[in-house]
């Protein structure tokens, strides 16, 4: 999948709703946590508070009054390891990709 659009991801949680990892997300996750989810070693270190804040921000844009405490109470033992399979996938496809070893383009000088 392009990481260069903000794709959509279905998840099946107290119905189906859609996850949008935009960069309104991002800002809405840094703004609750006070920290980035795009560090590298993050997902190796997330705790429920962390994808709670992920799962919220990545709905917002279908509705707007959602809260964190709904969110939290749409998070089981039985549902938990798929959803954070979801958003894991979700917030990857914000990170920039790597590096092709391609140089940088040359702006132009006007003649």
């Amino acid at each position: 999948m392009s990481k260069k659009a903000f794709p959509y991801y279905a998840i099946k949680l107290d119905k189906l709703r859609t996850m949008k990892v935009t960069f309104m997300a991002l800002m809405l996750f840094e703004e609750v946590r006070g920290f980035s989810p795009l560090a590298p070693s993050f997902f190796q270190r997330i705790t429920a508070t962390d994808l709670v804040t992920l799962l919220w921000a990545s709905l917002r844009h279908e509705d707007k009054d959602l809260t964190l405490d709904a969110v939290a109470e749409m998070i089981n033992p039985k549902n938990y390891p798929e959803i954070l399979l979801k958003v894991a996938e979700a917030w990857e496809a914000l990170k920039p990709e790597e590096a092709t070893g391609e140089a940088p383009l040359q702006k132009s000088r006007p003649a």
